[in-house]
């Protein structure tokens, strides 16, 4: 076999991924197939290791998926939470796949980014004809649904704000800000407290790692002029409505229904704390919460009425998952959004190491109040993530082969 066409097609298949992350789920998993199949051969036929990062990194990853299987097996001894367990975080195999193939060629990690970008391009076009063409004004969901668009338009602002900050010539400054602006303008359409939230809080972040007075004062006051245009928009109705009236009614049920999903979360976790209820298997106890839910008012009618109706879940990635594994989530969040973001902040010659940080963070920011890496695309963003992450030993790859 020649191996250097065959770097080739790897290459390929890493960036149909790239393109089909925003914009179809089977193109994912078609390019994941490929993936693994690449991943297979390059164990069996040439031989090659398993690489991401350094040792460490790649021990911890492997030591998630490995006690990840055990802990949901012992959940209930039954094979549909290991399956289910796997289903969401077999998504880990792409960040081997892009750490071997950067490693032997840098651009590569470049040129992924650029393609996960094409896909952003063809979701924004849909946005702007929704928008402008057919000036419809109800939430825009893109192919996904409204929350994980939100989701993506909250990871490329903070990721191209990041490469605004950390970008070395005025081109790619200009190209950032504008990748930027068309998805400040997505969030804003799709209408989501907890992205706008997770971008705001990822700007101030990335701006103290950047520590750079001039560019935190123009940030501040750019900031400030945007959110007063923002709030003059129809758009804006929603966010005043939900987020900033604690009064709880009929017409104003969705803090408290988000509350009630957090409360079932937490008496299910108290049931099996140690070990969980194992992915996604928590039904039974689940509608046993709902039958003990009280009915004295029309409100407390509403809720149950609610959860019982489909709301299974706690509205929450850190309560989902608290309720599947107990305390195995505790190690889960330490290694993928405690343990990667610290090797971030501290390699400071990583090219994207304040835009992945932020990305990241607007992700844990957002999955507090929403069910993230529970299924459909949200895992699959997150391993992208962390495989980029990874990449920050490579740094000096260029130097290496000079």
């Amino acid at each position: 076999m020649n191996k250097k066409n065959y770097f080739k097609i790897k290459e390929i298949f890493l960036y149909l991924l790239g393109v089909g992350l925003f914009i179809n789920m089977d193109v994912i998993k078609i390019s994941l197939g490929f993936i693994f199949t690449f991943l297979l051969i390059d164990l069996f036929y040439f031989k090659e290791n398993l690489e991401f990062g350094d040792k460490k990194l790649k021990k911890i990853i492997l030591a998630f998926i490995l006690i990840g299987i055990f802990w949901n097996f012992i959940a209930n001894f039954d094979y549909r939470a290991v399956r289910a367990f796997m289903k969401i975080n077999k998504y880990f195999i792409v960040a081997f796949y892009l750490y071997g193939l950067v490693k032997e060629k840098r651009d590569v990690l470049r040129n992924f980014i650029i393609s996960i970008g094409i896909g952003y391009f063809i979701l924004l076009f849909k946005g702007i004809d929704m928008y402008f063409i057919q000036k419809n004004m109800s939430r825009f969901g893109g192919y996904l649904g409204i929350m994980p668009t939100a989701l993506i338009s909250s990871i490329v602002a903070t990721f191209s704000f990041g490469r605004v900050l950390e970008a070395k010539n005025l081109k790619e400054k200009g190209i950032s800000a504008l990748i930027l602006i068309t998805s400040l303008f997505l969030l804003v359409i799709s209408q989501t407290r907890a992205a706008l939230l997770a971008v705001i809080i990822s700007f101030i972040v990335a701006l103290i790692i950047k520590k750079d007075l001039k560019i935190l004062c123009i940030s501040i006051i750019t900031g400030v002029v945007a959110l007063m245009i923002f709030f003059q928009t129809p758009y804006s109705a929603r966010f005043k409505e939900n987020t900033f009236n604690t009064k709880i009614t009929m017409n104003n049920v969705s803090n408290g229904l988000r509350v009630e999903m957090w409360k079932s979360a937490l008496w299910r976790f108290s049931q099996y704390p140690i070990t969980g209820t194992g992915t996604k298997q928590d039904k039974l106890l689940f509608n046993k919460y709902v039958e003990r839910m009280p009915e004295e008012s029309q409100l407390q009618k509403y809720y149950k009425l609610a959860l019982g109706g489909g709301f299974d879940d706690a509205h929450s990635m850190y309560l989902n998952n608290l309720v599947y594994h107990g305390i195995f989530s505790i190690f889960q969040f330490f290694i993928l959004l405690v343990f990667i973001p610290i090797t971030l902040i501290k390699n400071t010659k990583f090219e994207y190491r304040i835009s992945i940080f932020g990305a990241l963070l607007a992700y844990s920011i957002y999955g507090a109040v929403w069910a993230l890496w529970r299924g459909g695309v949200d895992p699959v963003i997150l391993w992208v993530m962390v495989a980029i992450a990874g990449c920050n030993s490579l740094v000096n790859i260029k130097e290496k082969a000079e």
